[in-house]
């Protein structure tokens, strides 16, 4: 978690939270808490997977806005 904190630019326990807050939400455990790091539950890797489709889709998403704008 300090790693991925660090590559966000934020304090780890302020991701930590965010983390804990989210799966509230969800209703299910992403990871997979041990006393020398984390590791992601099958949720985990599901929304993972699903989170990289949703951004991929963002990214098509803007060139086609792109294209509109431009007139294509």
């Amino acid at each position: 978690m300090t790693r991925a904190a660090e590559q966000l630019g934020i304090q780890q326990p302020p991701l930590s939270l965010q983390i804990k807050s989210l799966e509230r939400e969800l209703g299910t455990l992403l990871f997979r808490r041990h006393p020398r790091g984390v590791a992601l539950t099958d949720a985990g890797r599901l929304f993972q997977v699903e989170a990289l489709r949703m951004l991929q889709d963002m990214d098509a998403m803007k060139q086609r806005m792109a294209r509109v704008a431009n007139g294509q």
